[in-house]
């Protein structure tokens, strides 16, 4: 009987496909553009700090980042092993997932941050509505009602007139207070200012001023503003003093030798005197 041929050629083993995971691809690629992000978005908002809310678009492309990367390792663990195709990818994934867990932290950190700071001054902004209103309405009486008791003895009713025009002066009357987001960073970036610009502030010492926006007819005043530490033992908001900084750089306070003058040297200002 006829034996078939054998052949003496070498069998090779077929070697699994490969391709790159495209989970692995898209976690690098979302954890660049948070850490990117983070970067980009802090530079814009140190000159225009009410675009720091755009920040929050940051943790989640780091949280996609971390998700996409968990998977792309899992595939990529298990591929092969049934004779498919085998995933590329691994370093790609785990470097999605470290950025992204670093883009994450720090924005995330700044926005807790920022929304702790900003319930904490909910109850300021109608006390410094009704304070400045009353002094732009030429009603100083009124406003002594959210003032503190210091505060009150000092302040002539003629200088809470000149605050009130003043500020109406710069940016028109007065129509609101609010707090917002861009208020409590443009409050913190103009801190980072200050020491660039070698002011010092550290000299504010325990002082914590609270940012509020006044809402004007043709711009918005920044108050950084004092609170009485008595009142706020009893529950209460009362004023201490107040900076307002005005969108030309200019600033006033509410005492003519108050607080508020510390917290505007601390800053590198001078207040305008004002007539009374």
């Amino acid at each position: 009987m006829n034996q078939p041929a054998q052949s003496d050629a070498p069998t090779h083993p077929l070697v699994p496909a490969e391709r790159l995971s495209i989970a692995a691809a898209a976690s690098a690629l979302c954890a660049l553009l948070a850490v990117s992000g983070c970067v980009g978005i802090s530079w814009i908002a140190y000159r225009q700090p009410d675009r720091f809310v755009y920040i929050a678009v940051v943790p989640a492309l780091a949280l996609a980042a971390i998700v996409l990367g968990v998977i792309a390792r899992v595939r990529i663990g298990r591929s092969g092993t049934t004779g498919g195709v085998v995933l590329r990818g691994k370093g790609l994934a785990t470097l999605g997932i470290f950025l992204g867990v670093l883009g994450g932290i720090i924005p995330t950190a700044f926005l807790l941050s920022a929304l702790v700071t900003l319930s904490s001054l909910k109850s300021l902004a109608p006390v410094a509505e009704r304070v400045v209103l009353a002094a732009a309405a030429q009603r100083p009486q009124s406003a002594r009602a959210d003032l503190s008791q210091d505060a009150s003895n000092e302040i002539t009713d003629a200088r809470l007139l000149e605050v009130g025009r003043a500020i109406e002066r710069s940016v028109g009357k007065p129509l609101k207070a609010d707090v917002s987001i861009g208020a409590v960073m443009e409050a913190r970036t103009r801190v980072v200012s200050a020491a660039q610009s070698g002011a010092d502030p550290s000299a504010l010492g325990e002082l914590s001023p609270k940012p509020v926006v006044i809402r004007c007819e043709r711009g918005s005043v920044i108050a950084y503003t004092l609170l009485d530490a008595d009142a706020l033992n009893q529950q209460q908001v009362r004023i201490t003093d107040a900076l307002f900084l005005m969108p030309d750089g200019s600033c006033i306070t509410l005492r003519p030798d108050g607080p508020a003058q510390q917290v505007a040297r601390s800053l590198g200002l001078s207040p305008a005197p004002l007539d009374e």
